[in-house]
């Protein structure tokens, strides 16, 4: 079932959205914040809920959904890559922050463009 609609191409079943199969989607995840807030010593994204970083669970939530083609995690420059989460179905792809939110989703978008 092909159809022109909105600039996408073709109809992807069970997704209910039209896509256009030379595009990919991106997960975004940014974990580079110090997480002073939360108090601690540790940011938050790094801390363990139920045996795993509350990033891992992000990325997993994004790992191995089928609209999800890649997945970036953009973390602090002086983060500890022992915990920088892991994919099962996919690679994910980590870079470097910037100083403040807006920044660091700039920057994402670039490595991703």
């Amino acid at each position: 079932m092909s159809k022109l609609t909105h600039g996408y191409s073709r109809f992807a079943p069970g997704r209910g959205k039209f896509y256009d199969k030379t595009m990919t989607t991106a997960a975004l995840i940014v974990a580079a914040g110090r997480g002073t807030r939360a108090g601690g010593g540790l940011p938050k994204q790094w801390r363990e809920i139920a045996g795993k970083s509350v990033a891992q669970w992000t990325v997993e939530a994004f790992d191995g959904h089928p609209g999800i083609d890649t997945i970036l995690v953009m973390v602090a420059d002086d983060s500890d890559p022992s915990l920088w989460p892991e994919g099962t179905h996919l690679d994910v792809l980590v870079g470097i922050g910037g100083a403040t939110r807006g920044e660091t989703v700039r920057k994402g978008l670039q490595l991703l463009h």
